[in-house]
């Protein structure tokens, strides 16, 4: 008997790994190239169970479509960290879910990630992922509640407060221990007040502390902080020869805006680097998808 109950535990042992094998055979892994660690070590992927139909891929918020979204370790392309309860993907064609969107930036140390998660009309989720204690915290609601506070100070706000939605983008690490994200809150299809704020937080001890926001006038980023959020994305997607001529070209450019004489003229100046290291990552990211093969 206990010979049959070794053979038997062998057995089902045996079928688990195969299971196993089969299972991680079945799941498809796709990188997000534009979210590569400044040091190259990191990124995003998602991975889906079973395949992959562009015509028929779940919404990011169906936990049961098979969808999982991770830190990855680039070299051994190894699964290291799971982002609790995501669903998002983006195909290596371009092809997104409809009204969704990922905003990611990490810290010039490669220590801290901030990924934002947007619907349509309202953020979804806010994390910050630590890769040196491969630890992701959901802060969301920390940061709701800080721009709720900011807002209550807003009389139009406290009129029509149960109306608002509420949107985070452009996050922004100023320093490894301190980061920034645009808050704005309005009423969808309405002409009622809109509020944009620039908020700052801390982060240390594995918390996170609102430090202060200021209110905002612009509908966006300022064009040097446009250009130097894509000059970090193409980085350290490039072979080291490429990003060497890079580093060059880049100062050469430096030189050429400050001599731009006229604030028109050096943000034109501005903007078309923007449009041009913008085609850069597209041609890249497609050329590291073709590679890949899409999982």
């Amino acid at each position: 008997m206990a010979i049959i109950r070794q053979k038997l535990i062998w057995i089902l042992g045996t079928l688990w790994l195969v299971g196993m094998a089969n299972a991680e055979e079945d799941r498809k892994t796709t990188i997000y190239w534009d979210t590569v660690s400044p040091n190259g070590k990191y990124a995003l992927a998602w991975t889906k169970s079973g395949a992959i139909d562009k015509d028929d891929m779940p919404y990011p918020d169906d936990k049961d479509g098979g969808v999982q979204n991770w830190l990855i370790e680039l070299g051994s392309r190894k699964l290291v960290l799971l982002i609790p309860n995501t669903y998002y993907w983006t195909l290596p064609d371009g092809s997104r879910p409809n009204h969704y969107s990922m905003e990611t930036v990490w810290s010039d140390d490669s220590l801290n990630l901030a990924i934002v998660l947007n619907s349509r009309w309202e953020t979804e989720e806010i994390f910050l992922v630590n890769s040196k204690s491969t630890q992701v915290k959901e802060i969301t609601d920390k940061v709701l509640s800080a721009f709720r506070q900011v807002l209550r100070r807003e009389g139009g706000y406290n009129r029509h407060a149960t109306g608002y939605v509420y949107a985070f983008d452009s996050p922004w690490f100023l320093s490894g221990n301190r980061f920034e994200i645009r808050a704005s809150a309005d009423i969808p299809k309405t002409e009622d007040d809109y509020f944009t704020y620039v908020m700052s937080f801390g982060l240390g001890s594995g918390s996170v502390t609102f430090e202060k926001a200021a209110l905002s006038d612009s509908t966006g980023e300022p064009g040097d902080r446009q250009l130097n959020r894509i000059y970090r994305s193409l980085m350290p997607i490039l072979e080291p020869a490429e990003r060497e001529a890079l580093v060059k070209e880049e100062r050469a450019w430096i030189l050429q805006r400050d001599a731009t004489e006229g604030s028109g003229a050096k943000e034109k100046v501005v903007q078309d680097r923007i449009g041009e290291l913008s085609d850069r990552v597209a041609r890249k990211v497609t050329e590291l998808n073709t590679q890949q093969g899409g999982g």
